[in-house]
């Protein structure tokens, strides 16, 4: 399931490719840009979702969870508007050893994953089941195997499943692809751009402390959806990630800007409140400032 993974992700650069140039158009980027490796943005990634903290990890959820999220899309300096809801609800959580690997303890969590696009003031609405599984070492097992959830065997994607996202896979894949390159990366490249060869880096990497009030249906729960004050502590994260696409007459660069908050007061299920993704976008021989942002709208614990 990794290399599925690892195909839809390279697959993701190459649409970024396609449709995106310089996020400021009269932008000296040669010094302006300060380098970050993948490493730099690793630390920070790791230090923002703070995994000592119990509600970080997915086997904290439980039966009843929900989380609502809202994708916006703002075009240039107009007002955002609203192109999707997502609802996700845990429904089932099932334990038990691996078939496969016996050492392992397989913990399957089914969604209902509800979906609304909107065009215009119409709203096309979907429901399906979504599942995840995540590993641990079976303590019945003759010699347990010892695990971290984060490493290969720790998180796995039904086969089924590519609309859903959970924040904590959002950071996962920024970690491992923004700002590295791969044979897969450059072999999508060639073989949908007809490019020589493609490599992808980092810069501006920052980071910045804020505290937000929660969204409205949270605020109106009894208990803030388990907040004290009703409001959010976040670690605001900001990084630029370009690609250099070389063609054998001249080459191209394409820049994204990420801005995401990661919050300790929120458990796994809402743990990134706000994920935005800025770019220059082609539209009939021109070209728009686009941004996107999904942000928690409620989340709502277990009853």
């Amino acid at each position: 399931m990794m290399k599925l993974r690892n195909l839809l992700l390279s697959a993701l650069a190459i649409t970024a490719v396609a449709t995106t140039s310089c996020i400021n158009r009269d932008e000296d980027t040669s010094e302006n840009e300060k380098p970050t490796t993948a490493a730099d943005l690793a630390t920070v990634l790791d230090e923002a979702w703070v995994y000592s903290d119990a509600k970080s990890s997915p086997l904290e959820m439980k039966v009843g969870e929900f989380a609502l999220f809202h994708t916006t899309q703002q075009l240039e300096t107009q007002q955002p508007r609203l192109y999707m809801q997502e609802g996700i609800n845990l429904m089932k959580i099932e334990v038990k050893p691996d078939t496969e690997e016996p050492e392992y303890l397989k913990h399957t969590y089914t969604f209902a994953y509800e979906t609304a696009i909107y065009t215009g003031d119409n709203a096309q609405q979907s429901t399906k089941e979504q599942g995840r599984a995540y590993y641990t070492k079976n303590p019945q097992a003759a010699t347990p195997a010892v695990l971290n959830l984060l490493g290969p065997k720790g998180l796995h994607l039904m086969a089924d499943d590519i609309k859903m996202e959970l924040g904590y896979e959002k950071l996962l894949g920024l970690a491992m692809y923004s700002c590295t390159n791969s044979e897969e990366l450059v072999k999508a490249c060639q073989e949908q751009l007809g490019a020589e060869t493609c490599s992808r880096a980092c810069t501006n990497l920052e980071t910045s402390d804020e505290v937000v009030n929660a969204p409205e249906s949270m605020r109106s729960q009894p208990n803030c959806g388990g907040l004290s004050d009703c409001k959010i502590h976040q670690k605001r994260i900001k990084f630029n990630s370009t690609l250099t696409v070389k063609y054998k007459n001249m080459t191209e660069t394409q820049k994204v800007n990420y801005s995401f908050a990661v919050s300790p007061d929120l458990p796994y299920l809402a743990r990134m409140p706000e994920f935005c993704v800025r770019a220059l976008a082609s539209y009939n021989s021109g070209k728009f400032l686009v941004t996107n942002c999904v942000k928690l709208a409620n989340y709502r614990p277990a009853p």
